[in-house]
């Protein structure tokens, strides 16, 4: 009996690992996106405004904890970061930051970038969350979002500077990727559980061996 109860619980354990999924994609298939412009990000100085910051809203396919992002990216002008962040939903708009991400080393060719979560955010889902992009320096820096022009469109958002965001919705969805590894089942470990318990409760037999588990425009928005 205590055999098999002890490989129920490998079962289950194994049964109810996590595993890596894709909980979000707006690429096209094979990746593709559209290469001709996008989104702005930054462009203070050409566009004689305080520079832009924009944000799309998901809805993961599944509950999980983030992985990685992955966004295609191209660089105007200034430097060759570009900030993530990963944003709760608040009355339809983005609200408080859940994760910063880092995306570096940006040329001007259009190309897809990906960032590691170090905060592993949980995600639940079918809940709408928002990533947004801005600039180290929205003046100064200038650089496109990619995005995938085909439907469905879907509520985007838009900054100036500091200020609040204003909806601008639907429309183009902002190439955009987020994988996680999902959680297990809570009623696996439940039962995982029970099998520990009842593990415990078995009588021991004396001697004997022991026994043991292994182990817009080119990237212009307009205003």
């Amino acid at each position: 009996m205590r055999t098999t109860l002890a490989g129920l619980v490998i079962t289950l354990s194994i049964g109810g690992a996590a595993h890596a999924a894709i909980l979000y994609d707006s690429f096209g298939p094979g990746d593709v996106y559209d290469t001709s412009s996008g989104w702005t990000i930054g462009g203070g100085s050409r566009t004689e405004t305080g520079g832009f910051s924009q944000a799309l809203q998901f809805m993961p396919s599944l509950s999980a904890n983030v992985s990685t992002v992955e966004v295609a990216l191209f660089s105007v002008q200034g430097g060759s970061q570009v900030i993530g962040m990963l944003m709760t939903d608040a009355g339809g708009l983005p609200g408080s930051v859940l994760e910063t991400f880092s995306f570096v080393n940006v040329v001007g060719d259009p190309t897809i970038y990906l960032a590691a979560s170090s905060a592993h955010a949980s995600l639940q889902a079918g809940t709408p969350y928002w990533f947004a992009l801005t600039a180290p320096d929205l003046v100064d820096d200038e650089f496109g979002w990619n995005r995938n022009v085909n439907p469905p469109f879907v509520p985007n958002a838009q900054r100036v500077g500091s200020g609040p965001w204003v909806l601008d919705s639907p429309d183009y969805r902002g190439t955009l990727r987020v994988t996680g590894v999902e959680a297990p089942e809570p009623a696996s470990w439940k039962l995982v559980a029970s099998a520990l318990a009842a593990l415990a409760f078995l009588p021991r037999r004396s001697g004997g061996a022991r026994s043991g588990v292994r182990s817009r425009s080119a990237a212009t928005r307009a205003v």
